[in-house]
């Protein structure tokens, strides 16, 4: 796996990835690179973190990296890819590149179109250029969507299907089996209608929208998101900031620039700054404001006039300083109060144990709005999110501000039609921010087109995501079968017992929470464990509260190091043990086998998800008869232990008869295999050979649809077929029991 990010954000998902999901990313950089003693270097490592801006700076690595052979790409923040047919940018080029060469490929982003309809396009386009070869073939697609989320939007609806919307559906319906779907629906009877429903949605969906490679989850669906409190605060200008003939616009939004040093006092917005960090304590206050040069003069000021000391966070810092600053921000209790921020620290970042947010100024660009807002508005936000804007009055600063506030309302809500308003808008919108157009006027267009654009979005593609990226029955079947799980938590009884038999130290630390260490009669070293020990909890919620706490689940390192041990090794393959067994006379042998039937491994056919290691017990006395009736349960109850030595006399005196026992065993088990083999082809040809059919009856009436998406389903199922067959056989513990 590599995973690309903003160079801001390398060491934040080197954590995540550790804290959250123990997986160790190995950081790359040049240094790295230049130490490595591999040709490439990042054929050394599996799991990969790099920045986008190193491989931009060193195009022979972005070369290494594109000759990686990865499983999978992740680009995080992709809206910064920018793309256009004539001039795609490097940061596009690389990611191109690495994309082309990478069977999975995931693009990560809140605003993914930041940067226009053209540069989303290009993101798609790298997903799969098949699909999407042509910029206005895509746009010309878009138009036929709103029909399409207007049909679906009947459909989930529990009013009768009106005659203006089925003749709307059998337009739509371009294939045989959509139809004989819509012809069921409109004969069927209540109880079956809302099954065939979802069947005709789910075919709509399937045939229309680019939801086979794009998801997205808005907050309308996800629910749950704190509201936004907006404070606005206007203050006087200061006569030195009136703006000269000609000032660039940039020098009207951000004045402080085009003034020395000296600007902190003179500028009303700092001591307003000082009186609201004090009114505010000790809350935590995130400040964001555009230039780094305007952050640190903030912090001198604030500190030498009004001892406030406050972390600052900007891109003249390592990687290593800045999350320093952020984790001495996120400290409840010895830590600062506020962190002042440049632009770098609205993306990527994660402040939702802050509720107040201060703009010291506004951008220019809608979704870079949204962008800072999102620092504290995301999931995980507890509380009502107090958003303060300090503005100069009569400036381009307040009528920025009122066309946010007044004409998208992009302050108090999301603004998902932002970019595009922005886009249209931009020439009238740059005359009134320079005093020299109708204001009044651009905030009712802008209201105009805010509310045509959303209603766009609602009816079109966005409606389409929204139901394609989330099925709300498979989702809640899925929810309940993860909650069914936690609930019937078993890792902390077998971890329990695996400490035991290991000889780890194990005991209370806190509520929930365990500290394990090295003991004394360990037998070997436990993956996953520390020489010196370490603190465990089996609690997400205390996991994440406390960093020095690892949590412990089925995935990580020390469950499965345990794991493997277990099965690798030989300790506790075999055993003899005595047990009194009704119908069987004391003195007899009964002998308990447990036979793996498993498929040649492979990551790439993922025959495990078809036919798991599947174990076949069975329990046979010295004539071969099978006593399926007697449960392992029941052995474990009822089983009395026998001394080493009795037990070598027992194997030694009845090796022969023990032998034709495991043998006809092994008949047996062979004679039972072909069952599950079948079993698992029929699992294979449902869900294969329903997909390669599926696509093939798609590809009639989507021309989308490649010969190659249906070529690779064919191979898989032929390769999978021939795995399956031949699944082997092995012994992998016995067990003989000596009947009292």
């Amino acid at each position: 796996v590599l995973v690309v990010v903003p160079e801001s954000l390398q060491h934040q998902w080197l954590v995540e990835m550790l804290r959250r999901f123990n997986r160790h990313f190995s950081l790359f950089d040049e240094d790295r690179c230049t130490e490595a003693e591999s040709e490439n270097p990042f054929d050394d490592e599996q799991l990969v973190l790099c920045s986008l801006e190193f491989l931009t700076e060193h195009p022979t690595r972005a070369a290494q990296a594109a000759a990686g052979e990865w499983d999978l790409l992740v680009v995080d923040e992709a809206h910064h890819l920018q793309w256009s047919a004539q001039a795609p940018s490097q940061e596009y080029r690389v990611v191109e590149a690495l994309a082309a060469a990478t069977p999975g490929v995931l693009l990560l982003t809140a605003t993914p179109e930041q940067l226009g309809k053209e540069s989303h396009f290009a993101r798609l386009r790298l997903l799969d250029p098949d699909r999407f070869p042509d910029y206005a073939a895509f746009l010309h697609e878009e138009e036929r969507y709103a029909p399409v989320a207007h049909a679906v939007e009947a459909l989930l609806g529990a009013a009768p299907l009106s005659t203006e919307t089925l003749t709307e559906l059998r337009a739509l319906a371009a294939d045989d089996e959509l139809q004989v779907l819509l012809s069921d629906l409109q004969r069927a009877e209540p109880e079956q209608a809302a099954e065939l429903r979802q069947a005709v949605v789910d075919a709509l969906l399937d045939r229309h929208g680019t939801g086979r490679v794009l998801f997205r989850n808005t907050r309308s669906a996800v629910q749950g998101f704190p509201q936004r409190c907006v404070q606005p605060h206007p203050l006087p200008c200061p006569a030195d900031y009136a703006p000269a003939p000609g000032a660039a616009l940039d020098e009207q939004l951000h004045p402080e620039i085009a003034h020395a040093a000296d600007w902190t006092l003179q500028d009303p917005r700092v001591p307003w700054l000082a009186q609201q960090l004090q009114a505010l304590y000790p809350a935590k206050v995130l400040v964001i404001a555009a230039h780094r040069r305007t952050v640190l003069d903030l912090a001198r000021a604030l500190q030498g006039r009004y001892g406030i000391h406050a972390a600052v966070f900007h891109e003249g810092m390592s990687i290593v300083e800045r999350d320093r600053a952020a984790a001495w921000f996120a400290e409840r209790e010895d830590g600062s109060q506020a962190l002042l921020c440049s632009e770098i620290g609205s993306e990527g970042r994660n402040f939702q144990f802050a509720q107040h947010l201060v703009l010291f100024d506004l951008p220019l660009n809608p979704d870079l709005l949204e962008q800072r807002i999102g620092r504290l508005d995301r999931i995980g936000q507890a509380e009502r999110i107090h958003i303060h804007v300090p503005y100069l009055q009569g400036t381009a600063q307040e009528r920025l501000f009122q066309w946010y506030h007044q004409g998208l309302d992009a302050l108090a809500h999301t603004c998902p039609a932002g970019h595009g308003v922005f886009e249209r808008l931009r020439d009238d919108l740059l005359a009134v921010l320079q005093g020299q157009g109708d204001e009044e006027a651009l905030l009712r267009r802008t209201q105009a087109l805010h509310a045509e654009l959303n209603a766009a979005l609602e009816a079109g593609r966005d409606r389409l995501l929204e139901y394609n990226s989330c099925r709300p029955k498979v989702a809640e079947a899925l929810k309940q079968a993860a909650e069914e799980e936690d609930a019937e938590n078993r890792l902390p009884a077998y971890l329990e017992s695996a400490f035991d038999v290991f000889g780890v130290d194990f005991e209370p630390h806190s509520a929930r929470s365990y500290v394990l260490r090295p003991g004394n009669h360990m037998q070997a070293p436990l993956p996953g464990l520390a020489e010196d020990g370490m603190t465990i909890t089996y609690d997400r919620q205390i996991a994440l509260a406390n960093e020095d706490r690892q949590f412990l689940t089925w995935e990580h390192p020390l469950t499965q190091g345990a794991m493997e041990i277990v099965l690798s090794g030989e300790l506790g393959n075999t055993a003899l043990t005595a047990m009194p067994c009704p119908g069987i006379p004391a003195g007899g042998l009964l002998l308990e086998c447990v036979f793996l039937l498993e498929p040649a491994s492979s990551g790439q056919l993922q025959s495990a998800r078809y036919l798991p290691p599947t174990t076949i017990r069975l329990l046979i006395d010295k004539a071969g008869q099978a006593h399926d009736e007697l449960s392992h349960e029941a052995i474990a109850q009822a089983r009395r232990a026998v001394n080493r030595e009795t037990a070598a006399q027992v194997v030694r005196g009845h090796g022969e008869v023990l032998r034709d026992m495991l043998e006809a065993a092994e008949n047996l088990a062979r004679e039972r295999a072909p069952t599950l083999r079948r079993e698992a082809l029929e699992r294979t040809r449902h869900t294969l050979l329903g997909e390669i059919q599926r696509l093939r009856a798609l590809q009639r009436v989507n021309p989308n649809v490649r010969e190659a998406e249906i070529a690779f389903f064919e191979t898989q199922w032929a390769a999978l077929n021939n795995a399956l067959e031949t699944a082997s056989l092995r012994l992998d513990a016995l067990r003989v029991i000596v009947t009292l």
